[in-house]
């Protein structure tokens, strides 16, 4: 994926963000983009990195944590394979709740990932959610909300790339019915990121 491509869920963190009162989160998945975006945003962040890929000779991971420093309110751990991050975000959960968990790690466990935060956030999502393996993982509670955003913010797209989707799921109906309007403005949540 492109440079722009992989910041498609940003738009929609930044309407998140300016909308709710959202002070704590759970990433699956460290990066450059949506880790930053949650440290300025929140009081507490946890990101957990379950990938052992490198760029320019150095762990994704390190990168990450070398060009971001350390921050007051980010702990970040370095967990390679498809369940040891699952299995340490579940049991903080027996202690720990979440204003949002955010799956985006090992790509084979992401459905998985999705399913820790059921219960334990206000909001869960899922990016690269296009991948049926992981929407087929998914065991969504009824109390959760569902919306899909296929290929938004794609006219921003200046690399050509497959555009992921992104799937918010929402806890309390209210919420899900705000986030349902940015379907409908999805001119203005993007431009808030891409312009």
């Amino acid at each position: 994926m492109g440079k722009y491509s992989v910041q498609s869920h940003l738009p929609l963190f930044k309407r998140l963000f300016k909308t709710f009162d959202i002070n704590s989160v759970f990433e699956y998945g460290i990066g450059l983009h949506s880790t930053s975006i949650f440290v300025d945003n929140c009081s507490r962040v946890i990101s957990i990195e379950m990938n052992t890929h490198s760029l320019n000779g150095k762990l994704w991971y390190d990168r990450v944590v070398e060009e971001m420093g350390e921050k007051e309110n980010w702990e970040h751990h370095n967990m390679a394979g498809q369940f040891p991050a699952i299995a340490y975000a579940l049991k903080l959960f027996n202690s720990e709740k979440f204003d949002l968990v955010f799956a985006d790690g090992h790509g084979n466990s992401r459905g998985e990932q999705t399913n820790s935060g059921f219960g334990m956030a206000r909001f869960v999502i899922a990016h690269d959610a296009q991948h049926l393996e992981t929407r087929n993982a998914w065991r969504v509670p009824q109390d959760y909300t569902q919306i899909d955003f296929v290929n938004y913010c794609q006219a921003y797209d200046k690399d050509g790339d497959t555009w992921p989707t992104t799937t918010i799921f929402c806890a309390d109906p209210e919420d899900a019915k705000a986030v349902k309007e940015w379907l409908n403005n999805e001119k203005e949540v993007c431009e808030e990121h891409f312009v």
